[in-house]
């Protein structure tokens, strides 16, 4: 899929990594109705169609992402942008990492509305629920050091170029991993956040049991034995039914 020419992202699959850049940086990279037929397409394709383990999104330009275009609720002549929906799509992310002049703000309240594509269910399980119904109700900016200090971030870098450069290290650490073990962890972080630790511990028993991969682990073995970097098979493409 490298190479497809999409609107709003720019596409790479290297080395088990796919690289999504957000490419519209003279409107802040904001959410066009373009930008929400892309991106689940992309994601579907990285999925099935590629060796991708792991997938960075980042983008060009001074703003990650303003959030909503206000051309997409119609009745605006021009196309505008910051209303927002980038905190929202960074909140259903993994990890995050952030430049030390990055800002994040739950912007929907400025406008008269209720954020309504995840933050207000995501965030408050990232950070402390206070902070987050004090961004939501007042809109302000939380910077990068605070979000770093509140755990909303991972890290925080002197730069774009230092950032990208820790990050594509980082994703080449997990991409080096059993994909079939990084899967079932995600999964069952993703399940026990939302549930108990009763109920946690239940669902990984069962998805040990159906799911445990003796190949990835007889790799990895010997790999240490062998003193060299593992050589585990790709993913298969997720099925209908299946989390990703």
């Amino acid at each position: 899929m490298t190479g497809t020419d999409y609107t709003c992202v720019d596409v790479e699959v290297r080395d088990h990594i796919a690289s999504l850049v957000m490419k519209r940086p003279e409107k802040a990279n904001s959410m066009i109705l373009e930008f929400w037929r892309e991106l689940p397409q992309i994601t579907d394709e990285i999925s099935t169609g590629t060796d991708a383990r792991v997938v960075v999104l980042s983008a060009i330009g001074r703003h990650f992402c303003s959030g909503m275009d206000l051309a997409v609720f119609g009745g605006f002549e021009e196309p505008a942008s910051g209303v927002g929906g980038g905190v929202d799509m960074v909140s259903a992310c993994d990890l995050r990492y952030a430049t030390q002049d990055a800002f994040f703000s739950i912007q929907e309240i400025n406008i008269g509305m209720t954020a309504d594509v995840g933050t207000l269910q995501r965030m408050p399980k990232l950070v402390p629920e206070g902070i987050v119904r004090e961004l939501a109700y007042t809109g302000r900016r939380m910077g990068a050091q605070e979000a770093l200090d509140r755990g909303f971030v991972n890290a925080v870098y002197d730069d774009h170029a230092s950032m990208m450069e820790a990050v594509d290290d980082i994703a080449a650490q997990i991409a080096a991993k059993s994909p079939m073990a990084i899967w079932g962890t995600k999964q069952s972080m993703n399940y026990s956040r939302d549930h108990s630790v009763a109920d946690g511990l239940e669902y990984i028993a069962t998805w040990n049991a159906a799911m445990f991969d003796t190949d990835d682990m007889g790799e990895a073995f010997r790999a240490q034995m062998d003193r060299r970097e593992p050589d585990f098979p790709d993913h298969q493409p997720l099925g209908k039914g299946f989390g990703a």
